[in-house]
């Protein structure tokens, strides 16, 4: 805990000595530039926070790969106990995995995040030993309810399911336990 919040400090001190204005740029660039540089901070810090604090994903065997401020990628082995009565993976699992990359994209701003509503379509089946990837990418970012696009795909790039999600934004930064 000790090194992270060390890292943070001195993200914070480059962030403020690479933000100054340039001699030709206005204010409102520079201020641009600063949100920008701040949500990328944020966003190296929530897969570490993910992977370590969403216990339900942990255990289905999930697990953030990439995140920034513009997508998420998640990625989980389909194994037996994925496996429904028709010997393909459960839905419940493909969704899990969407809704991790969901959280990361959505989380990545730094502020606490739920999802509201999310619907779910399977295209095809994935079988046991396949290796999906979900890539979640941003819809529309906005302050309150931003919406994501998901195509979980498996390890030939096959289409498995697509989710959206749609989310509300609270005015407090996220846990970090």
């Amino acid at each position: 805990m000790h090194l992270r919040n060390e890292r943070k400090n001195y993200f914070s001190l480059h962030f403020v000595r690479f933000s100054l204005p340039l001699q030709n740029e206005s204010i409102e660039s520079t201020t641009k530039k600063m949100a920008a540089t701040a949500a990328i901070i944020a966003s190296m810090n929530i897969q570490e926070l993910l992977n370590r604090t969403d216990r339900f994903a942990a255990n289905a065997g999930c697990r953030i790969t990439e995140v920034d401020t513009e997508h998420a990628v998640a990625e989980m082995v389909v194994t037996k106990e994925h496996l429904n009565g028709g010997n393909v993976c459960q839905g419940g699992a493909l969704f899990t995995l969407a809704d991790l990359a969901i959280a990361a994209l959505m989380n990545s701003q730094g502020q606490l995040t739920f999802g509201i509503s999310n619907s779910i379509m399977f295209v095809s089946s994935a079988k046991e030993g396949d290796l999906l990837r979900a890539e979640a990418v941003s819809v529309c970012n906005h302050h309150k309810i931003p919406s994501v696009e998901v195509r979980v795909t498996n390890q030939e790039g096959r289409l498995i399911c697509h989710v959206t999600g749609i989310g509300y934004r609270k005015s407090i930064p996220l846990p970090q336990q």
